[in-house]
């Protein structure tokens, strides 16, 4: 997943808020985790850490990209990175919980 930071992804310095990254973790490693598998696994959260290590600036273009460790006993972990060109401005874990299909 892909995208152009916009004024509404800004504060008043034009870079990218943190919850901005916090919400793009938690979209990118939610459809990451639930698509690794077929049929798809249905996974509730129940925890995402993140992690700002730089910044993004008005109009810098974001690319995630994410990786799923398995579901095993009931609990799945996935990781997502951020990346800005050359800087790697947040990165986040998850941990989920598989539920029942019925």
């Amino acid at each position: 997943m892909g995208l152009r930071v916009l004024e509404h992804h800004s504060n008043n310095k034009n870079l990218a808020n943190g919850s901005f990254f916090a919400t793009l973790a938690y979209v990118v490693l939610g459809k990451t985790s639930r698509w690794s598998e077929t049929p798809p696994i249905p996974l509730v959260t129940t925890s995402l850490t993140d992690d700002h290590l730089g910044v993004a600036r008005l109009g810098d273009c974001i690319e995630t990209a994410a990786d799923f460790h398995g579901a095993g006993y009931g609990l799945a972990i996935a990781n997502c990175y951020v990346s800005c060109g050359e800087r790697h401005p947040a990165r986040a874990s998850g941990v989920y919980k598989t539920i029942n299909r019925s």
